[in-house]
């Protein structure tokens, strides 16, 4: 079977992060599809790496890549796509789908 991996971006989102992680999990949850989030952090410099590592302790789909300074969207790109496990993957916040 396909998989799906969703790859969000995070640099700095320590206010935003918890919110839009959950609310794709819903989505995952709701297409019953087999899925993976993939957070990385971008080498934010306030809580979000801290908030993505508890985010992880709580939830098996969902895995955190930490980038020790900011690679900009190429870095995150590049680590997105050698990081995933799914068949297809997608990066929010940016809707473009590829198939691996």
């Amino acid at each position: 079977m396909f998989t799906l991996t969703v790859v969000i971006m995070a640099f700095n989102e320590e206010l935003n992060l918890e919110s839009v992680v959950s609310e794709v999990d819903k989505i995952l949850d709701g297409i019953h599809y087999p899925a993976e989030i993939t957070i990385i952090n971008d080498g934010s410099t306030d809580n979000t790496g801290r908030i993505s590592d508890e985010l992880t302790s709580n939830n098996d789909r969902i895995h955190v890549i930490h980038h020790s300074t900011n690679q900009g969207l190429g870095g995150v790109y590049r680590s997105g796509f050698y990081s995933t496990k799914g068949d297809f993957l997608t990066f929010y916040p940016h809707y473009i789908l590829y198939s691996i």
